[in-house]
């Protein structure tokens, strides 16, 4: 016989049951998905250069059960997002994005690609605000 463990943790079936029905998590969960839905989207309009205005304003957001969406519509977004290469001209511009106070063009990573860095950086926050919130509503 080799080594073996066995663990009991007091109380599954009824946390089982809790959570198989969603009334303790969906509402929070929910929320969140939204809270970090709509925080990408700032962050990403934020980091957004602008010329004439029109990229940034097309950044819009949808919520729908367990996900979230941002993006835009605008035919020469995915330019600014990864850059391109002009062969006529010999040239490559690189993907582009704007941080501080929106004067600083920094080539290289687009504003997507910030913005989604920027996010993970607000990850555990988010989750510690989910985890709490499910706290509270486990408490009711």
């Amino acid at each position: 016989m080799g080594l073996g463990y066995s663990i009991k943790i007091v109380g599954a079936d009824e946390l089982q049951k809790k959570l198989s029905d969603g009334k303790f998590t969906k509402d929070p969960l929910s929320d969140t998905i939204k809270k970090v839905t709509l925080t990408l989207e700032r962050f990403v309009k934020m980091a957004t250069p602008v010329d004439t205005g029109r990229l940034r304003s097309s950044i819009k957001s949808q919520v729908a059960p367990f996900k979230g969406i941002v993006g835009t519509n605008v035919e020469y977004a995915p330019f600014v997002e990864y850059g391109s290469t002009f062969a006529a001209q010999g040239k490559t511009l690189s993907g582009r994005h704007v941080e501080g106070d929106g004067d600083a063009r920094v080539f290289g990573e687009g504003y997507f690609a910030y913005g989604l860095r920027q996010l993970y950086e607000k990850v555990p926050e988010l989750l510690k605000e989910l985890g709490h919130a499910i706290e509270v509503k486990w408490g009711k």
